[in-house]
């Protein structure tokens, strides 16, 4: 199942609300550092080409009624297997930054780096 993180846009620090979720109809398995589909499990992160939607950023309500920002990242299901897997405990945090970075170059934001826990999974699905 995907998860949702929760991280902060600046220099405001306003709630953003990252819906990370899986097709395998829509999206490709991710491909390995000679261009080949991923067979079974990848423990060499930095190697791996991740195919990605991302959605626009849209505005919502927190669970306190307070105005947040929200977008959606779609991606294979074999990437959320892997961050479920407990063999492999860095694959899911190494994800989460990759997606992070991924969001705040496709909006041209920045997302908070330092101070408060830069970003904390708060649902899985």
């Amino acid at each position: 199942h995907g998860f949702v993180v929760k991280t902060f846009i600046e220099p405001d620090g306003k709630k953003l609300f990252v819906n990370i979720c899986h097709h395998d109809d829509t999206m490709q398995r991710p491909l390995d550092a000679r261009g080949q589909d991923v067979a079974g499990l990848s423990t060499h992160f930095d190697d791996l080409r991740i195919p990605v939607l991302i959605s626009k950023l849209r505005t919502c309500v927190d669970g306190s009624q307070v105005k947040s920002s929200a977008v959606d990242i779609v991606v294979n299901s074999w990437c959320i297997e892997m961050c479920n897997r407990k063999d492999f405990p860095d694959f899911k945090p190494r994800f989460v930054v990759t997606a992070l970075g991924w969001i705040a170059e496709e909006h041209s934001i920045k997302l908070q780096a330092q101070g408060r826990m830069p970003w904390k999974i708060i649902k899985s699905k």
